[in-house]
């Protein structure tokens, strides 16, 4: 238990030495805060956002195209998969291509996807 303590704390103190040396490097050190701002004005903006639900309303919608998006990909493709299971001539015409994608990577079909 006192193991898990000091471990605690050594991640809080790292966390917390971070943030306070973005702030003192942010207001002493950069004279245009436009693309830096400090952590305080982040933070600031940040309540700002939550109490005038702001952020609740874009995350919403966010979870909304996340969930129509995967439910319509996780219909297609299982649609196609059971018709290639069950019909040899779709799985003769699909098979080439689910073999030349499958190799593919998930994290390389994302910049394709941001487009």
């Amino acid at each position: 238990m006192l193991k898990k303590a000091i471990c605690l704390f050594y991640s809080l103190k790292s966390v917390f030495f971070l943030l306070l040396s973005w702030e003192i490097i942010v207001r002493f050190l950069i004279p245009e805060q436009t693309l830096l701002p400090p952590f305080s004005q982040v933070l600031a903006s940040f309540w700002f956002l939550i109490r005038e639900k702001v952020l609740l309303t874009h995350f919403i919608a966010s979870f909304m195209r996340v969930t129509v998006g995967f439910t319509l990909g996780a219909c297609t493709g299982l649609v196609l998969g059971i018709a290639m299971g069950c019909h040899e001539t779709i799985r003769k015409n699909l098979n080439p291509v689910v073999h030349i994608l499958y190799p593919i990577p998930a994290i390389g079909w994302l910049p394709l996807f941001m487009l």
